[in-house]
């Protein structure tokens, strides 16, 4: 017979024994149960006969208990209650056990006779929990099948293990010859490959060494045996080795490619590459180390050079003053130099595998050439490139290198900061210009004052002998048969007053315009003094919105001005009245441009406020800076450059005459020994920056 069904068999006759058993357990229950409630029956009849409740009560409540009575009634002839009694409430187990129906309540009654009259009736109710035996008596025939099949298992398994003994006797042969043919070859290996094999015990002797050591240090595999890896080792490195080794022993773990500097059998040192695994007992033990050490002398050389080329093309890289980053064809970065760090304030380890846009948003426009210099293999020039980095205008040079190395495609970018080349260039070709401009200004005065002189004066003699009732005016007037009355009349009806005034007018304006180009070139300390700028400034300020001049085309009341003045500012030698103009211009050209902006933003429906912002700082040790910023449509370059040139304007035909600038730049510059220059936005804002020395500027004055 199969275990199978042996098991199956064992399983069948458990089973019908515990149904036996249960079933002739509950009619013994039942039946021991109604012979329990004839016994009682004999004091009930007493008790009844008697009317006796307290003797009958005290027995029934000890048997309720006993026998595990729910309840216990006693009834009278009649009928009625004679006595009752509930036992205690069922346990937790006992009442989740009896809503699941496994605990029953079994009903009995018996009558109660004495001397063959019926004088009442018992009624009990009886808990039969039998379902507690009954489980344990599961648990006990579980055990018993449990230990039935143990013993089928160990019955077969015996069989098994007599079986597969002989299988295994033979299997061992066979075993035995291909390990040792496993050990031959294992052997032949260690011996063959170029790196030496060998194994220590747990106190670092050498027990094995392959013939390979000779060719790595010299030695024999009989000259290390008992000997340990320090005994090779540089002196200085041993102490620091033995730490290491005991740590890997205690904590039971490899090693992997650890340096080891040994000395060879001629004297030269020879780097070692060493690996090794933990070798263990039956009872978990590190007993020593199995492990494969090669030569890597020629390898930490190379690296060594590539690692010093490495350093010493990165500190190239790095001193140079040019944001130099390497891009692949992707735009992603792959190199970021110390300058692109420093002008960034964006590390290398931040920028290098980023996309080149997320990092530098302003060279998004530059991928399309980086694409253009990889296919084309050639270089990508773009000139003095204007960015507002931070609110600071500057110029870059952008140079795009393409880049092929090792089939990988890529740029390199560089990005020079030419500001002050752009600058210097404008500053060199602004002072050409204005010193033979001045010197044609100096000319121009010269030979318009002149016949601007005679034309006023005649101009002036005009009015007197036409208007005026002078003696000689009214003879004049009697010979040719006429009054003065009369030729007042006709000027009055032919409007030749006015226009002599106008004449007149017109001759004042460009009297002052030749006042003027004369500033270009002449200078007087006639108010010059020590001033505070805060003072001056705010002066001019005052003048403009009070100015009604200025009021004509726009209120400068209504421009908010924004005061940025430091503390401990010192005074400034100058001519108050000449950088009160040069203030006032600015301020004028500045209110103008912002009415341009008003009148656009208007139009678009957009809400704008005009703004001033006026600083005043010490620029350096023996310099005072003020900055004129509005928030006005701006200056396009070409504009910017031009700004200070004698005669330039922007404005229509007859609203400027393009002096106002190039005054207050010479006023500055050639007067005072200043510097200024402008920065601008095209559609933000225009910022004036003048610089004056503290003390006098000592120059040779110009003369005309």
């Amino acid at each position: 017979m199969s275990i199978k069904a042996k098991r199956i068999l064992g399983l069948v006759i458990l089973i019908l024994i515990y149904t036996g058993f249960i079933i002739y357990n509950e009619k013994e229950v039942v039946k021991n149960a109604r012979s329990e409630l004839t016994k009682h029956v004999t004091v009930v009849e007493n008790a009844l006969w008697n009317y006796n409740k307290q003797s009958s009560q005290q027995y029934l409540k000890m048997v309720s208990k006993y026998s595990n009575y729910a309840s216990v009634i006693v009834y009278n002839s009649d009928g009625e209650v004679f006595l009752e009694m509930k036992s205690d409430k069922f346990s937790a187990l006992d009442s989740f056990l009896y809503n699941l129906k496994i605990i029953r309540i079994i009903p009995m009654s018996l009558d109660v006779f004495r001397k063959g009259l019926k004088i009442g009736t018992i009624e009990v109710k009886q808990k039969h929990d039998t379902v507690y035996l009954y489980s344990i008596l599961f648990l006990i025939f579980c055990l018993l099948y449990l230990s039935y099949l143990g013993l089928l298992k160990t019955i077969y398994i015996k069989h098994e293990l007599e079986i597969k003994v002989g299988e295994r006797t033979i299997d061992l042969e066979k075993t035995n010859e291909r390990l040792f043919d496993s050990e031959r070859k294992y052997r032949d290996l260690t011996e063959s490959i170029s790196d030496w094999i060998w194994e220590v015990d747990v106190e670092s002797r050498y027990v094995y060494a392959s013939p390979k050591i000779k060719d790595l240090l010299g030695y024999t595999p009989e000259d290390v045996l008992g000997k340990t890896p320090y005994d090779l080792m540089l002196p200085d490195q041993i102490n620091m080795k033995k730490l290491e080794f005991r740590k890997y022993v205690l904590l039971k773990q490899p090693f992997d490619n650890v340096e080891n500097q040994c000395i060879h059998k001629n004297g030269s040192v020879v780097t070692l590459e060493t690996s090794g695994v933990p070798i263990f007992d039956k009872y978990g033990n590190v007993t020593g180390y199995r492990g494969i050490d090669r030569d890597v002398t020629e390898r930490k050389k190379s690296d060594t050079e590539l690692k010093n080329l490495r350093n010493y093309l990165s500190n190239i890289i790095n001193s140079m003053p040019s944001m130099l980053i390497v891009v692949n064809s992707d735009g992603i970065i792959t190199q970021w130099n110390y300058e692109s760090e420093k002008r960034s304030g964006i590390s290398s380890d931040a920028a290098v595998g980023k996309m080149l846009t997320d990092i530098l948003p302003f060279l998004e426009k530059e991928l399309d050439r980086v694409d253009v210099a990889i296919n084309t293999r050639q270089t990508q020039i773009d000139s003095k490139v204007l960015r507002d980095a931070t609110g600071k205008l500057t110029y870059e040079d952008v140079v795009i290198y393409p880049l092929i190395a090792n089939g990988v495609e890529g740029a390199v970018i560089r990005i020079d900061d030419v500001t002050d080349q752009v600058k210097m260039e404008e500053i060199i070709v602004q002072s050409e210009k204005m010193l033979s401009i001045g010197g044609l200004a100096a000319g121009m005065a010269h030979e318009i004052n002149n016949p601007l002189a005679g034309m006023m004066q005649n101009a002036d003699v005009l009015m007197r002998r036409l208007s005026a009732n002078s003696k000689g005016n009214v003879q004049a007037a009697e010979s040719v048969g006429t009054d003065m009355d009369a030729i007042r009349g006709f000027m009055e009806r032919r409007h030749i007053l006015r226009m002599l005034k106008l004449i007149h007018e017109s001759g004042t304006r460009a009297a002052k315009i030749v006042d003027n180009m004369l500033s270009f070139a002449r200078k007087t300390d006639s108010d010059a003094n020590y001033f505070s700028m805060p003072e001056l400034l705010n002066l001019t300020i005052s003048l403009a919105e009070n100015d009604y001049d200025l009021k004509k085309k726009y209120d400068f009341r209504q421009i908010n001005i924004k005061k940025e003045y430091k503390d401990d500012l010192p005074n400034v030698f100058c001519e108050s009245s000449k950088i009160q103009q040069v203030f006032l211009n600015l301020l004028k050209n500045g209110a103008e441009a912002m009415s341009q902006k008003i009148a656009e933003m208007q139009n678009k429906g957009e809400d704008y406020t005009p703004q001033f912002i006026v600083r005043i700082y010490n620029a350096s040790k023996n310099m005072v800076g003020i900055e004129i910023e509005d928030n006005g449509p701006g200056m396009n370059d070409e504009i910017r450059r031009r700004v200070f040139e004698p005669f330039f304007t922007t404005k229509g035909v007859g609203l400027g005459t393009g002096l106002g600038l190039s005054v207050s730049y010479f006023i500055i510059t050639e007067n005072h020994g200043g510097t200024m220059k402008v920065d601008s936005v095209k559609g933000e804002k225009t910022k004036f920056t003048i610089q004056l020395p503290v003390k006098k500027h000592e120059q040779e004055h110009n003369s005309l």
